[in-house]
């Protein structure tokens, strides 16, 4: 390793003073060469028979400078610099030429870029919230099924049941992942707007904290709530209320019922499921008026909440898993015609939810392998271009 360093100067100048470091090999080796003709004259050969062996016995001049410059490891530079010069000579003297390489690479590469894009945000991406490594979504699994059918979400009895009675989480939120279209009658008029029902908990479990106003209060998700309360999305906000702080307090007339505005969320949180861009959230315990069915808040068929548990500190994934065990038995025990198979399970969160990832997984895949094809034709036909050829294009290209 010293050695490589200690040869970082000698690259840099055979980099940026070729000529000079040249000069250098070139007087070193007549030196060496001058030397041992001298040597090989005092042994009484004339001056013409030593010069011949003295370069049979150095391997010829050029050939040693050449072994010289690949010791240094700068050729593969040299030749990259060659290629470019080479490239941008070709390109200057045809513009055309120039305007097609650069739109068809600009045109695979800008694809390439964007997709990759999509498969972060989509697959690695965590929500943007607080400590997002300590979440954990929540689901029912039917290890007998297969898939997306093997999972489902939470009914409410059973989130209410993990929240109340579980040992590892700090707190457990539950959200419904669909959003609720909603009627909002506005100075006599109505528009539609998209709303989503969370859990009272559900914003303290994120750690995310309001840019103005409050999160909800307990009792405001109980069953029945006392006051319908509502939380606007920043962009919500200062679309339609002009940022105005005083919109606090301000009811809302929303499926022709009233809800009084208690927060505005941050500018930078929009959920934590890519795609869903709620105007507005409301409690879990509001349900019934924008599904208009009583039985989503207590039956145990009715599965639509998506679990969302902050852990507690130094709980281990073996606990974790043992605690939400006992408790999914439970589950079973007391509702054997729909949770007879079912048991808990978890994952890290993510923007997409766990059961639907492979399905995201395989399309982002298979439009991977697209893009890069393009790729492919674009630097094949950029090369065709370039080499100095009749373009022939290659297929699909």
């Amino acid at each position: 390793m010293m050695r490589w360093f200690s040869k970082i100067p000698l690259r840099f100048r055979s980099l940026f003073r070729k000529s000079h470091v040249e000069q250098e090999l070139s007087d070193e080796l007549r030196f060496h060469l001058e030397n041992l003709v001298e040597e090989k004259v005092g042994k009484g050969m004339t001056r013409v028979d030593a010069r011949c062996a003295a370069l049979r016995e150095l391997g010829g001049v050029d050939q040693i400078k050449e072994e010289c410059r690949d010791m240094r490891q700068v050729n593969y530079l040299e030749n990259l610099a060659q290629d470019l010069r080479f490239g941008l000579r070709t390109l200057t003297k045809n513009a055309s030429l120039a305007a097609v390489v650069v739109l068809s690479l600009g045109l695979g590469i800008g694809a390439n870029t964007t997709i990759f894009s999509f498969v972060s945000a989509l697959l690695f991406r965590p929500p943007a919230v607080k400590d997002s490594a300590e979440l954990l979504e929540l689901w029912n699994h039917n290890p007998q099924a297969s898939g997306i059918e093997a999972y489902e979400p939470l009914a409410y009895p059973d989130y209410v049941h993990y929240r109340d009675h579980n040992e590892v989480f700090s707190n457990l939120a539950g959200f419904d992942g669909e959003m609720q279209p909603t009627s909002w009658r506005r100075s006599g008029e109505g528009q539609l707007i998209q709303g989503q029902l969370v859990s009272g908990n559900f914003f303290a479990t994120l750690g995310v904290k309001p840019t103005v106003g409050r999160t909800f209060l307990p009792e405001e998700d109980a069953i029945p709530p006392q006051h319908n309360a509502v939380i606007l999305s920043h962009r919500f906000w200062h679309e339609c209320f002009n940022s105005d702080p005083s919109a606090l307090g301000t009811a809302l007339t929303l499926n022709g019922q009233r809800f009084t505005v208690v927060g505005v969320a941050p500018a930078d949180f929009t959920g934590v499921v890519i795609g869903n861009m709620p105007d507005f959230w409301a409690p879990l315990a509001t349900a019934p008026l924008f599904t208009h069915d009583n039985a989503y808040l207590t039956s145990s068929e009715a599965f639509w909440l998506f679990g969302l548990g902050r852990l507690k500190s130094g709980v281990t994934g073996s606990q974790v898993q043992a605690n939400l065990g006992v408790l999914s038995r439970a589950l079973r025990e007391a509702h054997p015609e729909n949770h007879a198979r079912l048991e808990a399970a978890t994952f890290t969160v993510n923007l997409v939810p766990k059961p639907f990832r492979m399905y995201v997984a395989a399309f982002m895949g298979l439009l991977m392998v697209v893009v890069g094809m393009v790729l492919l034709i674009a630097c094949a036909n950029a090369a065709k271009w370039l080499s100095g050829r009749r373009w022939e294009p290659v297929a699909g290209g």
